[in-house]
């Protein structure tokens, strides 16, 4: 029974870190010209709307978060320790391929004052209010990883005051963020530019897509304890459908939270019923799990490396950089995690748990 339940969390957290390649991948995708296929009508009607909502991508990112870190720190975050750790395992996560993305842009930005490019190393370039953010961000977008920072940091206290929460609280608690994101359209808000009503302006970003994180949570203490039981293998199918049609219907701003809620829907019924057939033997494929855990290296060095394909490729080779760059890119990622995003998260995991051994010793 016991190895039976850890197959299922393997193939759980396996098919949805495969759907973050998808995510990543749309982000990517707008990012590399999306528009320029369409104007070229190469991305007609809805698919070309589908793809200019790509950047709603972070918001799967930021909502299975969420789900994630619920699912597996819910009966894990008790004592200093435990703390520690969790805290150690998001730095190694995060930080070394984000510091790789830095190194690799410093050739192609001018640093401008201590003041203003110090902050993104310690992803703090979102963290003023929208009105007043003039920070530097090298790597465009990094600018998720701030928002992550507040996510990580504020989860611990957020899993103490919702876990203890009867099923009616966490619907409650589940409400008001659908609330919040649906009434503030947080969801496309990256920027003052973004805001749909001055009073966001006074707020960072990382704290309008909070409810996002949250919303997420709920989800997984909804999952964890079968608060819904009854579902179909089909649901993951239908919710993933309905999503896509949701982001291809309009490309108004106010597509953006209701894709958000599509994406809960996805990350849920992917957990909850997607147990065997095509599907999960497709997103627990060794080749589908290996692009979900390069789709962090795929998103984040993106900037980097389109600006180092546009020196390598000039002239007459321009068009070929400009067709190669997304398998480049798919190949850039796959090799950065293998050799370098996976060795150094295992690597400062273990000597951090080393020292933790160790001091407690002592």
């Amino acid at each position: 029974m016991a190895d039976a339940a850890s197959d299922h969390k393997r193939s759980l957290i396996g098919a949805l870190t495969s759907l973050r390649f998808f995510a990543a991948f749309a982000v990517l995708f707008l990012h590399s010209g999306s528009h320029e296929l369409e104007g070229r009508g190469l991305l007609p009607g809805p698919l070309g709307t589908f793809f200019a909502n790509g950047y709603l991508g972070v918001s799967f990112f930021f909502v299975l978060s969420g789900f994630i870190l619920t699912y597996i720190y819910l009966d894990e975050l008790v004592g200093r320790k435990s703390l520690v750790k969790f805290y150690l395992a998001r730095f190694a996560r995060v930080y070394p391929v984000y510091l790789l993305s830095i190194v690799l842009m410093s050739p192609f930005v001018a640093p401008t004052s201590f003041a203003l490019d110090a902050p993104q190393f310690f992803l703090l370039q979102m963290w003023p209010p929208l009105a007043a953010n003039d920070l530097l961000n090298w790597n465009g977008p990094a600018w998720t990883l701030s928002v992550e920072l507040l996510f990580y940091l504020a989860f611990p206290a957020l899993l103490a005051l919702m876990a203890p929460l009867r099923a009616v609280g966490v619907i409650a608690v589940a409400t008001v963020m659908i609330l919040a994101i649906v009434a503030g359209r947080l969801s496309s808000i990256s920027s003052i530019g973004d805001a749909p009503f001055a009073f966001l302006g006074y707020f960072p970003a990382p704290v309008l897509r909070l409810p996002e994180f949250i919303f997420g949570i709920c989800l997984a203490l909804v999952f964890t304890r079968r608060l819904v039981v009854t579902g179909h293998a089909w649901a993951p199918h239908i919710a993933i459908i309905a999503t896509c049609c949701v982001l291809a219907f309009s490309r108004s701003p106010w597509v953006a939270p209701f894709a958000t809620l599509g994406f809960g829907l996805v990350i849920f019924s992917t957990a909850a019923w997607l147990r065997e057939g095509l599907m999960s033997r497709f997103l627990n494929s060794k080749m589908m799990l290996r692009l979900g855990g390069a789709s962090y290296s795929l998103y984040l060095l993106q900037a980097p490396v389109r600006l180092i394909v546009r020196v390598v490729f000039q002239g007459a080779l321009e068009s070929l950089g400009r067709h190669a760059y997304l398998p480049l890119m798919i190949v850039v990622s796959l090799v950065a995690y293998h050799y370098f995003e996976d060795p150094m998260r295992r690597r400062i995991k273990s000597l951090g748990e080393t020292r933790m051994l160790g001091s407690s010793r002592a």
